[in-house]
Parts: C-alpha cells; structure tokens; sequence
C-alpha cells in the first residue's frame, strides 16, 4: 500500500510492455536517467522526451472494493482511457495506481467495469505529473 501511496509503479505479467518509462513517471523519481549510457528502450523513451507529447501518466485511484485484475481497463465516456497496474485493499477501499490518459484524469470522470459487469465510479487521489 506504501508503495501505490508513493506512486512508486511495479509491472507484473499483463502489464509488461505496455508503457514507456514516462508513463510510469519513472523521469519524475529518478528511475531513468537521460545522461546515462544505453539501456533497453533507450529510442523510444528518448524520442518521448526530446520529440513527443506523453498522453499519459501514472496516477494514485480508489474506487469499490472489488477483484479485478492487472492491466484492467479504465474507461471515461465508454471509451478505455488507462490500465490498472496494480491494487491494494485497505480502509474499505480499493487502491491502485493506474497509467490514465492525461485529458481523462483531467476530466475526472472515470469508471471501471469489474468481473461482473458492474460500473464502479474512479476517484483520483493523486496525480504525480
């Protein structure tokens, strides 16, 4: 729980390969370092910073506890907006941290459809960016 709090991401099996080091703010803590020497990924993460738009970030959610898995869908207006990367239970509350486009955590109109097909309203706790 300490770790989703702090915004620190984790990627377990689902979620492999499906963000640049920017989406997982990894430039905002320091866990990549442009100055350095090569790296995997070391095209596409550099083109990021130096050429692209990121669409996306990591950002701290809540909502219903439920079971849903890794790398589940969050929606905003029927439309999959970000991916869960992983989740705790705590307070009566499910807490994850989720990579989310940027324009929809700004909306803040998010939902998530769990197992059973029922819609459970997002809250942002935090926004890292």
């Amino acid at each position: 729980m300490a770790d989703i709090k702090a915004g620190m991401p984790h990627i377990f099996t689902g979620t492999e390969e499906l963000f640049v080091a920017q989406m997982l703010n990894l430039d905002l803590i320091d866990g990549i370092n442009f100055q350095k020497g090569c790296y995997p990924g070391q095209e596409i993460v550099a083109r990021m910073k130096y050429l692209g738009k990121l669409k996306k970030r990591l950002a701290y959610i809540s909502y219903q506890p439920t079971t849903i898995e890794n790398a589940h869908n969050i929606q905003s207006e029927q439309k999959n907006v970000g991916q869960l990367l992983y989740s705790s239970k705590e307070d009566m509350q499910q807490h994850s941290l989720a990579v989310i486009n940027i324009e929809a955590i700004e909306k803040n109109a998010l939902s998530i459809i769990d197992n059973e097909g029922q819609k459970l309203h997002v809250r942002i706790e935090q926004q890292f960016a």
